[in-house]
């Protein structure tokens, strides 16, 4: 389960901020890369109550996001040319 959230024209600024506020989180339940955070884990009960964690240190830090804007229970994501599911990651074909 992944979910993406995007946003522009911040990204050093984004990234320090978002792994400051959310350290204890960093590597075990999400990912910064860029302008994305990746939401992840492989237990969805356990992938819901990680999104639950990390909405409530959004507001805690007076982060807003409009949550229409995001996706959320993602099963497969292309991301850098690569397609990442539950299963496995690989290389989209095309780019070989």
């Amino acid at each position: 389960m992944v979910l993406l959230l995007g946003f522009t024209n911040v990204l050093i600024t984004f990234y320090i901020v978002i792994n400051k506020n959310l350290k204890s989180f960093i590597d075990q339940i999400y990912i910064v890369f860029l302008n994305d955070i990746f939401i992840y884990f492989n237990i969805f009960e356990k992938y819901k109550k990680y999104i639950k964690n990390v909405l409530k240190r959004f507001n805690q830090y007076n982060f807003f996001i409009n949550l229409n804007k995001y996706k959320f229970y993602i099963q497969k994501i292309f991301f850098l040319n690569f397609v990442i599911s539950p299963e496995n990651i690989f290389i989209k074909t095309n780019y070989i």
